[in-house]
């Protein structure tokens, strides 16, 4: 689906909340101020846009602004909890006890998700302090720079690291070969601990980026302790939120059901 944004000028008040909460570098600061839209980028339709700005600005081609902004919300505490999850690219530079103590306990606790045959054949990551993680993501990109590996250059958006959004805290997912479905029980796990961080107040982000950028680096697998066999199949990085406040649920497409026989 190709998704087409507009701003209606009449009610933005450039407050550039949505030019925060772009993840994607679609929304710009134009020279008045006001949001605009970088030409160069694609939009990936998240509408997170959509999802904190106070005027209802934000516009979609081809749908009505009553779908955009009229979601209806969760009928139960779990579903408000799945709906209410959005990917989080601010973070305040805080990291305490708290924190340290929800990310160990979610992780316990995503020890009752499904696995395939019941292996649990994972081992988890897990990286505290923004200026380590930072250190840690720089060197992977200047590393990609001095092999030539220029597709996996990204420059900071803002101040911001492109790999790790400057969190306070990394969580990588490792699963060795020889496990029934490697790929599936990681991403289960992962999304099993994401909401239990979740629910605990904090903000996550799942880092395709970055397990890219340690596939390319020999030197950081190594590091990690990812011998012979074991792979890293996710990651995310977590912590409190900052900078964007969410006000409403983004639209969302029904989902496509086929009852067969």
């Amino acid at each position: 689906m190709s998704y087409r944004p507009t701003i209606d000028n009449e009610r933005c008040i450039a407050c550039q909340s949505c030019v925060l909460a772009c993840g994607h570098g679609k929304l710009i600061r134009g020279k008045d101020h006001s949001p605009c839209f970088a030409e160069e980028k694609p939009c990936f339709g998240c509408m997170h846009c959509v999802t904190v700005c106070p005027c209802e600005a934000i516009e979609f081609e081809g749908m009505s602004h009553e779908a955009l902004y009229g979601v209806p919300q969760g009928k139960t505490e779990l579903e408000r909890l799945v709906m209410h999850r959005r990917s989080t690219r601010y973070y305040q530079q805080r990291e305490d006890e708290a924190l340290h103590a929800a990310v160990r306990r979610a992780i316990e606790c995503s020890q009752w998700a499904p696995y395939a045959r019941n292996a649990r054949k994972i081992r988890w990551l897990v990286m505290f302090g923004e200026e380590k993680i930072r250190r840690f993501s720089d060197e992977l990109i200047n590393h990609c720079r001095e092999q030539g590996i220029t597709r996996l250059v990204r420059e900071d958006r803002n101040g911001t690291s492109a790999a790790t959004f400057n969190a306070p805290c990394l969580i990588l997912a490792a699963v060795p070969d020889e496990d029934y479905d490697p790929p599936v029980d990681a991403a289960i796990a992962m999304t099993t601990l994401e909401l239990l961080l979740h629910e605990q107040g904090l903000g996550t982000c799942w880092l395709g980026y970055l397990l890219q950028l340690i596939e390319a680096n020999p030197g950081a697998q190594e590091r990690l302790g990812l011998t012979e066999g074991w792979r890293l199949r996710c990651g995310i990085c977590a912590g409190y939120p900052g900078r964007v406040n969410t006000r409403r649920l983004p639209w969302r497409p029904e989902a496509d059901i086929v009852e067969f026989v």
